[in-house]
C-alpha cells in the first residue's frame, strides 16, 4: 500500500516540498497571473497545434508569459531551453490567439518550465529553464514541416536523441527490437 509506512511518508514529504517550492515561486514572481490550466488549439497549415498550459502570466508591459510546472526529477539541460518545442508551442498557442477565452493579448514575452521537484538547494526555490520570446514565423515554418512529414504518405523514421525512451521503438523499423515489422 503506497499510503503506509516509509513510501507513504517519503511521499508526503516530496508533495510537502513541492508546496512550499510552488507557494515560494508565486510569491517572488513579478508576473500577474493572468489564468490556470487553459487549453488552446490553434491551426498550423496542416497541423493543429493543441496544448493545455498550467498557468499564463502577464508582465508589467501587459505581455503573456507562459509557465509549464514539472513535478518529475528529470530537467532538460538549461542550454537546451530556447530550443524546447514544448514551450515554442505554447508561445504560439498564445500568438496565434489560442488563449483568447482569457485575454486579447498575442504577445509574449517568453516562457518557462519550473520544476518542483527538483531542489536548487535547501530553500524552497526552484529550478527553472526559460525561453525567450520566439520567431513566430520561423516556428510555424518548422510545424508545417513537421505535419508535411507525419502526413505524408510514407514517414521516414530517423535516428535522433528521443530513441531511447520513444514509445513506440519496438515497432520502429530502424531499431533493432523493432526490425521484426520489416522482415
Amino acid at each position: 500500500d503506497p499510503d503506509e509506512g516509509w513510501v507513504g511518508k517519503t511521499s508526503l514529504e516530496e508533495a510537502s516540498k513541492m508546496i512550499t517550492r510552488f507557494v515560494h515561486y508565486h510569491a517572488v514572481s513579478p508576473r500577474k497571473v493572468l489564468a490556470v490550466e487553459t487549453s488552446f488549439t490553434v491551426e498550423i497549415g496542416r497541423a493543429r497545434l493543441h496544448g493545455n498550459a498550467d498557468r499564463i502570466e502577464i508582465d508589467l508591459d501587459e505581455n503573456l508569459y507562459i509557465v509549464d510546472f514539472k513535478t518529475g526529477q528529470t530537467m532538460i539541460p538549461d542550454k537546451g531551453s530556447d530550443e524546447n518545442m514544448q514551450l515554442a508551442a505554447y508561445q504560439l498557442g498564445a500568438i496565434k490567439g489560442g488563449f483568447s477565452k482569457v485575454t486579447d493579448s498575442t504577445v509574449t514575452n517568453g516562457a518557462e518550465l519550473a520544476y518542483l521537484a527538483a531542489p536548487a538547494s535547501k530553500e524552497p526555490r526552484i529550478t527553472t529553464r526559460k525561453q525567450g520570446p520566439i520567431d513566430s514565423e520561423v516556428f510555424v515554418v518548422e510545424i508545417e514541416s513537421i505535419a508535411q512529414g507525419m502526413g505524408a504518405a510514407t514517414f521516414i523514421a530517423t535516428v535522433n536523441e528521443k530513441c531511447k525512451g520513444c514509445p513506440v521503438r519496438s515497432s520502429c523499423p530502424i531499431q533493432s527490437d523493432g526490425k521484426s515489422v520489416i522482415e
